[in-house]
């Protein structure tokens, strides 16, 4: 369920100062860990997130300095804030105003903002650790739901115990065929769809969506949601006519309603694009991200989906002024400036991609990845103390398991 609210467009921040707080100690993760690697920050705050929420908040703030690039990572970590703050999510649950505009909560929305629009055909597989959160909030009236989100958290978010959820599914079903009742703002039967989705219920999920569509007053978010399991179900036609539809609906000025953060148009379209992508649909993959930019000049992942375009027909100069584009929009984001750095290079473009691979370090200082880049640059044009000084750093801060780890350590041992 889309649950980040706002008054107007949140352009999320970029960096993990997002969420406004003091970064959190390193956990001590368990022995034989690799500390450098985001993976294992990541397993270890699942681990954590249902008894000890604050502690998984920490291993993924440290995932995410680790390995700023992987979207569900800020997904993981906007889930562990509200899991340790249940009132108050359920207070943004219940769009009260006052939390909706309070700077902590825009700051962690702005961390889910982000995780969208990286990947916003993802399933989010951690949104089962919520559900209790609801069903106890509003009285604990229904405690199937609870049961729900005690399974999801129990098993691999990968391969949900199907033996485990179907009971209690059909069991959902039969006590409540409308849904657990007294959820504020909310049509009872979104909850139960939201619930079907967060178990992997897809099916299910898809009919009590369709089920409310005649008096939800924001049908743009319904029709949005069937969109992105119809594209994780593999039903990419109905999933390009859901989404057409969400964008059909979308009201014409939301800042003067309370409407979902990532409820945008741009993001519908991103989507759209992507199914179109999937399709091999190159030309209204296209059209799709241009609409995304014309509705949200500074929608950054639009502008990168493009130059993939761009490269995928061998037009590198295309490529490059979309890059550009999205760094101006987005300066803040290191990622972006590694990924454009990258493209330099292979470009041959040199100078600039040193530029914006150092840029990458100072904005996020413990993602190894640029460091080996701008090594590799310096290598290759024998400036051996600033290669030697990058090629150590990445070996400090780079995963175990990296491949490249072993190169850098060759070619330090040849430059020494």
């Amino acid at each position: 369920m889309r649950r980040s609210l706002t008054l107007g467009p949140l352009i999320a921040a970029c960096t993990i100062a997002a969420a406004a707080q003091s970064p959190p100690a390193r956990p001590a993760l368990p022995a034989g860990s690799d500390t450098n690697d985001a993976s294992a920050y990541l397993a270890w705050g699942k681990s954590k997130l249902t008894d000890s929420p604050k502690d998984a908040a920490a291993a993924f703030y440290w995932a995410l300095r680790v390995d700023p690039s992987r979207a569900n990572v800020y997904y993981a970590r906007w889930v562990a804030f509200q899991v340790a703050n249940p009132s108050r999510y359920n207070a943004h649950y219940d769009r009260k105003k006052a939390v909706l505009l309070s700077p902590d909560v825009q700051g962690v929305d702005s961390i889910e903002l982000r995780a969208v629009e990286m990947a916003p055909l993802d399933y989010r597989d951690l949104d089962g650790a919520l559900v209790p959160l609801v069903s106890t909030s509003h009285g604990g009236t229904y405690s199937t739901f609870e049961k729900l989100g005690t399974v999801v958290n129990s098993v691999d978010s990968v391969a949900i115990n199907a033996g485990a959820v179907n009971p209690l599914v059909a069991q959902m079903g039969a006590a409540a065929p409308n849904g657990p009742p007294n959820i504020p703002h909310t049509p009872a039967s979104i909850v139960r769809a939201w619930t079907l989705y967060a178990v992997g219920a897809f099916p299910q999920s898809l009919n009590d969506y369709a089920a409310v569509l005649s008096g939800a007053k924001t049908k743009w978010a319904i029709y949005g949601e069937r969109g992105r399991i119809f594209a994780l179900t593999n039903h990419p036609d109905s999933a390009l006519a859901q989404l057409a539809l969400a964008i059909g609906a979308f009201p014409d000025d939301p800042a003067h309603e309370l409407t979902y953060v990532y409820e945008s148009v741009a993001i519908d379209e991103h989507m759209r694009g992507l199914v179109h992508e999937s399709l091999k649909h190159a030309d209204s993959a296209r059209a799709a991200y241009q609409r995304a930019l014309d509705a949200e000049p500074s929608y950054a992942p639009a502008h990168l989906r493009l130059a993939a375009l761009d490269l995928a027909k061998g037009d590198t100069t295309a490529a490059l002024s979309h890059f550009d584009l999205a760094a101006q929009v987005r300066p803040s984001d290191g990622v972006i400036a590694y990924q454009y750095g990258y493209l330099l290079i292979k470009s041959g473009h040199d100078a600039e991609a040193i530029e914006q691979l150092e840029r990458a370090s100072q904005l996020e200082p413990y993602f190894a990845a640029p460091r080996f880049l701008a090594a590799a640059v310096y290598d290759a044009h024998d400036m051996k103390p600033k290669a030697v000084a990058d090629y150590t750093s990445f070996v400090t801060l780079a995963a175990k398991r990296d491949p490249l780890v072993s190169r850098a350590k060759e070619r330090l041992a040849a430059l020494q």
